[in-house]
């Protein structure tokens, strides 16, 4: 490797020019949302713009950094997920703290400078560079950049690494808002699986092994058990309990005994995952098998404010298996069970009341298979209404931003005065039911001012019976749901608290699930949105570097013609190398061009009647000269009298020079042949070759934006992946198909429709 001066101009590849390589570098971090790939690109494109031994990508994880991604060193998984705090290493908490960069021009003599034995090239380094990854105005991590010479960087070095780090922490952000949508609505998709299958069931160990077998297939845990409470023995019962692979029965547990009466009691979850033999001794462990898990995880199944059960997975292999993401989903899958499991209870202490049981599973599986927020609350107060009393009923929700309540559902005799006075006599009653997670029934209104309707219109300010139960998941109290009765109406019974509170969890189950939903479609339009920023950055930069570059292709022209003086050969040959890659690059800028016009939807087509043949003619004129002195023969196979086509001229045009020159590009011997004919009331083109044509499995990779099949250090061709993409999008602008056929070594033949005529567009 060379040596360079701390003033020097960094490596590029030879002939490279920086802001092309910036913009290709844009190009292939925009194609993969996938935040591992991303990382991998950065540190691919890195080399191309800083000369570098060895480079790691470093991210922000609060008062620490992980190393998310290295290249260049032996060991590099020793390296990828290393932990540096901040407060050890000085120079990394400087640059997180300025946003600002950093070099070292030789490590050895910098006092901030800290070896970790955790490579062999570690100890090699002498010069060093880091440079902060920020985007919309948060330091996401450090770049990092390590020579084995002393004083390898400089300006030079410093200000093109820096612009190439903002592109790359935009390409993180983005990666990063998808991969957070994408988790959202995979999580999402999992709860679904739970609530769908835990509706209809009733009998408590069949619905503890549905979710105990959804639970291990997600976490795929040596250990999975569902505890319950059994609040009148003070016993501890196991209905599930998976241990390596096989369903197992333990005797009841007294409550106050083990880890499960420990996560009962404290409502919180237990992560043990770090010398868990010996801290899940001291904290009471009952040990189920002579080994010990090293990763524990429990997690309460809330009823409101009360636990009612544990759910927990635990793994022998491995430390640390289980992250915050996982605690998240696991205390959601157990707020998604707790009212089935409720209700399957209520159902064995009382089958006499199998039919409101019945019913009650109906209505969970209505509002559970909704994800519209606005629709949950209206089914449930209707079903409520219907059920529970001939006067009203109601949800309340509650801001998170000021605590405020407002009616957001109300059904029965006095549902229009709900919300025309929303936040009138009452309210306290409500806020007394979600402040303290408790229902609450009064059925003695006459002497109690609490019972007083949440109403007061002006012709009305009556005293009623009132059953308020809080919608709750987990710890989360949402709002409550409020039944009022006539004073001629029987009483609110512990039966009716119960069926309203196993009503409320449901309600409260699909309403958390609809606002998660909301949250994962917001944060995927973000993501979303970020593509479409990033499409409009190519757009711009694309006709920022047209005009210069055109300025360059004809200067090379006009040099070229004498008109600054006659030039030698070998100065001509340069010129032409000139002309020819700046035309190159052109191609290269248009393609990306276009690509954005279509995805933006501000690509505009012309069209005008055409003849087909002239057309065809054209194209096969240019693609003769790319054939010259070459063993490939161009056939023409065009059927006589064409119709006339209604297309885009042009476009046309780049159509089949796409085809034709992916031919001329893959084909070294043997015949191209263009072929026109017409199939019922389209014109078929296609374009046959003797090429190395193309695997099955990567035929509809083969129009994907920036997808080279013929990848690696041995390409045989050049090109950037977008002629076929843009090709089919200017086919199905034009109302018409593609079509593509193709073996390996033995050539393809690729095609595409166009009706005779097309409506006005």
């Amino acid at each position: 490797m060379g040596r360079h001066s701390g003033t020097g101009t960094g490596k590029q590849n030879a002939g490279e020019d920086f802001t092309n390589v910036l913009v290709e570098t844009g190009t292939l971090l925009a194609s993969t949302l996938d935040l591992d790939e991303v990382f991998n690109h950065i540190l691919a494109a890195l080399k191309r713009i800083v000369d570098y031994d060895s480079a790691s990508i470093l991210i922000c994880k609060g008062d620490v950094l992980e190393m998310r991604a290295v290249a260049g060193f032996s060991q590099p998984k020793r390296l990828e997920g290393f932990i540096i705090p901040l407060a050890r290493y000085a120079i990394n908490a400087r640059i997180v703290g300025s946003a600002k960069p950093e070099i070292i021009d030789d490590v050895r003599k910098s006092p901030d400078w800290i070896i970790d034995d955790l490579s062999p090239e570690v100890k090699n380094i002498r010069a060093w560079m880091g440079v902060p990854l920020i985007a919309s105005g948060k330091v996401l991590g450090i770049l990092c950049m390590d020579s084995c010479h002393i004083a390898m960087y400089g300006p030079a070095q410093l200000s093109q690494a820096m612009a190439f780090a903002t592109q790359a922490a935009m390409a993180i952000r983005n990666a990063r808002l998808y991969g957070e949508a994408d988790r959202r609505i995979r999580h999402l998709s999992v709860l679904n699986r739970v609530g769908q299958a835990v509706i209809g069931q009733t009998d408590i160990n069949r619905l503890c092994h549905t979710v105990g077998e959804l639970v291990h297939e997600i976490f795929n845990s040596g250990i999975v058990y569902i505890a319950l409470l059994d609040e009148d023995r003070q016993l501890i019962d196991t209905p599930y309990f998976l241990l390596d692979e096989a369903n197992v029965s333990f005797p009841p547990i007294k409550f106050g005994f083990g880890l499960t009466s420990l996560v009962l009691k404290s409502k919180e979850p237990l992560l043990v995952q770090k010398d868990a033999p010996r801290i899940l001794a001291e904290l009471g462990g009952i040990p189920r098998k002579e080994r010990h898990p090293l990763s524990w995880l429990g997690v309460p199944i809330m009823l409101g404010s009360k636990a009612i059960g544990v759910l927990s997975v635990q793994d022998f292999n491995k430390e640390e298996l289980y992250d915050a993401d996982d605690v998240s989903l696991l205390e959601t899958i157990a707020s998604n069970i707790a009212s089935a499991l409720d209700a399957a209870r209520a159902y064995e202490k009382a089958e006499k009341r199998s039919t409101e049981t019945r019913t009650l599973l109906e209505i969970a599986k209505d509002v559970s298979s909704s994800l519209d927020l606005d629709a949950v609350p209206g089914t449930v107060v209707e079903r409520a209404c219907a059920l529970l009393t001939r006067d009203t009923a109601a949800v309340y929700l509650v801001s998170e931003e000021d605590r405020s309540f407002s009616v957001v559902a109300a059904s029965g005799l006095c549902a229009a005065e709900l919300f025309m006075t929303p936040d009138s006599a009452g309210t306290e009653t409500i806020r007394a039911v979600v402040e303290s997670g408790s229902p609450k029934i009064i059925n003695d209104p006459p002497e109690n001012e609490q019972a007083e309707m949440v109403i007061e219109a002006r012709e009305i300010q009556t005293s009623k019976k009132l059953m308020m139960t809080p919608l709750a998941t987990g710890d989360r109290i949402l709002g409550a749901m409020a039944i009022w009765r006539s004073l001629d109406e029987p009483d609110f019974s512990g039966a009716d608290l119960e069926f309203c509170s196993a009503l409320a969890g449901h309600a409260a189950l699909a309403l958390s699930n609809a606002q998660t939903y909301r949250q994962a479609m917001i944060a995927r339009e973000e993501a979303e949105r970020a593509n479409r920023v990033k499409s409009q950055f190519l757009a711009t930069m694309s006709h920022e570097l047209r005009t210069p570059l055109n300025s360059v292709i004809n200067f090379a022209y006009l040099l070229m013609e004498g008109i600054e003086g006659q030039v030698n050969s070998a100065q001509r040959e340069l010129l032409c190398r000139i002309e020819s890659a700046g035309k190159h690059l052109l191609k290269l800028i248009n393609d990306i061009l276009d690509l954005a016009k279509i995805e933006s939807g501000h690509m505009e087509l012309f069209f005008e009647d055409l003849d087909l043949h002239q057309v065809i003619i054209e194209a096969a004129t240019v693609i003769r000269g790319l054939l010259h002195n070459r063993p490939v023969e161009l056939r023409l196979e065009i059927e006589a009298e064409l119709p006339l086509l209604r297309a885009d001229r042009t476009r046309l045009h780049q159509v089949l020079m796409n085809l034709l020159a992916n031919a001329v590009k893959f084909t070294e011997q043997g015949y191209i042949t263009i072929r026109a004919q017409k199939v019922n009331t389209s014109v078929r083109v296609e374009v046959e070759d003797t090429g190395i044509g193309m695997k099955p499995e990567d035929i509809s990779r083969a129009f994907q934006e920036f997808i080279q099949l013929d990848a690696g250090k041995n390409r045989r061709s050049g090109g950037t992946g977008l002629g076929l993409p843009i090709t089919k999008r200017f086919v199905e602008m034009h109302g018409g198909s593609l079509h593509i056929q193709s073996q390996p070594d033995k050539g393809t033949v690729i095609g595409f429709s166009l009706p005779y005529s097309l409506p006005n567009i």
